[in-house]
C-alpha cells in the first residue's frame, strides 16, 4: 500500500528516518461515505517510532502559547461510545457494554487531556462529541467548546447534520481557528466538518515564513485529507499516546501544579444540595458586581433555557439521574407556528416536552462565575406557572 511519506509521518517526516507504520487492520469499506474520506484500514507506527513522535509532540507542547485540541469520535470508543468511522471490530477492542452512552465513563485518553487542561496547556478543547466524558473526567467546562451540541446542557441541544450551529460557539470557534499555533486533531476524520478549519488554518499558517505557528498534530488510526499538511502525524491508539504524552510532560504538569490557584468547587458540594448562589442577573448573564441570585434546580422547580437554540422555553426540573445530573423537561416553544401545529395534529403526534441532562459541572461552573451565560434560569416563584 503505497502512501505518501508525509501522509505517514506529517511534514516533519522529512527530516527523521522515520520506519513506515504497518497495515493493522484492512477494510476496503470506506470510513464515512458522503464525505472526504477514504478506506477505512487502520495504521500503527512501530513502538520505537511513535515513542519518538510523542517526544516531538511534547516539545511542541512546551512551544506553543495557544493549544488547541480537536476531539472526534476516536476517542470516545474505548468508552464504549460507537463511531461512524470504525467498520470492522478494528484495534479498539474490549470496550464497555451501554446501557445508555449516557453513562458511559471517561478512558485514559479524557484523563489525560483533563490533566493537560487543568495544568494550564490548552486554551480551549473543540469537542465535536456530546458524550460530557472530558468534562467527567475533570476538564474545566470553561474551556470546552462542544461545537455540535451536548447530552448535558438544555441550552446546546445536539445539532443535525443540516442544522445551524450555536452562533457564540461559532464565533468561539473562530476566533480559536485565528489564534491557534498548535492544533492537536485527536480522533476525528477531518471529513469536511465545519469545524475542520482548526487544522487546516493552522497548517497552513505553519506553512508560511513568516508564521510563528506550530502547525497542526493528528493521532488517528485512520487516514485523513489533512495528513500530508500535519506537522507530526502519530499513528496509533489515543488511550496510549495521550497517556504517554502526559508522562513526556510530566515535569511540566507538576511545576503548574505548584502555582497556587484558585480552589474549585467540589463536585461533592453540588451533589449535596439543589439549590445554589450564582454570580449572575434575571436573565442569566454573569453579573458584573458580583451579586448572586439563586438557582432553584429542586424537583418541580420551574426554569427558563437562558440561551441558545432552546433561549426562552419554559423548563421544570424532574429530579436527578443514577449519575447525580439533573433531568430537565423542557417544553415546546409557545409561538409555535399554525402550520406546525396543524402538522403535528395530523399525525395524532401531542408536542411534549424534551427531556435533556444538565451535567453538574456546569453548575460547578456556574457557581465560580466561569460561564458567560447561565444554560438555565430559575424562575422567580411569583411567575411560577
Amino acid at each position: 500500500m503505497m502512501v505518501p511519506r508525509n501522509d505517514l509521518h506529517g511534514l516533519m517526516g522529512k527530516s527523521h528516518k522515520w520506519e513506515e507504520p504497518k497495515v493493522a487492520t484492512r477494510c476496503d469499506e470506506t470510513a464515512r461515505p458522503g464525505y472526504n474520506s477514504g478506506a477505512a484500514h487502520e495504521f500503527l507506527d512501530t513502538t520505537e517510532v511513535l515513542q519518538e513522535k510523542i517526544q516531538v509532540l511534547a516539545e511542541l507542547f512546551r512551544r506553543a502559547r495557544c493549544i488547541i485540541i480537536y476531539t472526534g469520535a476516536g476517542l470516545s470508543t474505548a468508552s464504549g461510545v460507537a463511531d461512524y468511522a470504525t467498520k470492522t471490530q478494528g484495534l479498539v477492542k474490549d470496550t464497555p457494554r451501554l446501557t445508555s452512552p449516557l453513562l458511559a465513563s471517561p478512558n485514559a485518553g479524557h484523563r489525560a487531556i483533563a490533566q493537560l487542561a487543568k495544568a494550564k496547556f490548552v486554551y480551549r478543547l473543540v469537542q465535536q462529541n456530546h458524550d460530557g466524558l472530558p468534562q467527567k473526567a475533570g476538564c474545566p467546562q470553561s474551556l470546552i467548546n462542544e461545537i455540535h451540541g451536548a447530552w448535558f446542557d438544555p441550552s446546546n441541544p445536539v445539532v443535525k447534520m443540516s442544522g445551524t450551529l450555536r452562533s457564540d460557539l461559532f464565533d468561539d470557534l473562530e476566533h480559536c481557528a485565528e489564534s491557534a499555533d498548535l492544533v492537536l486533531a485527536c480522533g476525528t476524520s477531518l471529513c469536511g466538518m465545519n469545524a475542520d478549519r482548526l487544522v487546516s488554518e493552522c497548517a497552513t499558517r505553519y506553512a508560511s515564513t513568516d508564521s510563528t505557528s506550530l502547525g497542526s498534530v493528528i493521532i488517528n488510526l485512520q487516514r485523513t485529507p489533512y495528513d500530508s499538511q500535519a506537522t507530526l502525524r502519530l499513528n496509533g491508539l489515543l488511550n496510549d499516546v495521550l497517556t504517554r504524552l502526559v508522562q513526556e510532560l510530566n515535569e511540566d504538569i507538576q511545576k503548574s501544579f505548584q502555582v497556587v490557584g484558585r480552589q474549585e468547587v467540589p463536585i461533592s458540594s453540588i451533589t449535596s444540595t439543589n439549590v445554589f448562589l450564582v454570580p449572575y442577573d434575571e436573565n442569566g448573564r454573569r453579573s458584573n458586581d458580583g451579586s448572586c441570585r439563586q438557582l432553584d434546580l429542586r424537583e418541580g422547580a420551574k426554569l427558563i433555557i437562558g440561551y441558545g437554540h432552546n433561549s426562552g422555553r419554559n423548563a421544570e426540573v424532574l429530579g436527578r439521574n443514577i449519575e447525580n445530573h439533573w433531568r430537565i423537561a423542557v417544553h415546546p416553544p409557545h409561538d409555535l407556528k399554525r402550520k406546525e401545529q396543524a402538522a403535528a395534529l395530523t399525525r395524532q403526534k401531542k408536542q411534549v416536552p424534551q427531556v435533556y441532562l444538565l451535567g453538574t459541572w456546569m453548575i460547578q461552573a456556574a457557581i465560580q462565575g466561569d460561564l458567560k451565560t447561565l444554560p438555565v434560569i430559575s424562575v422567580p416563584v411569583a411567575l411560577n406557572i
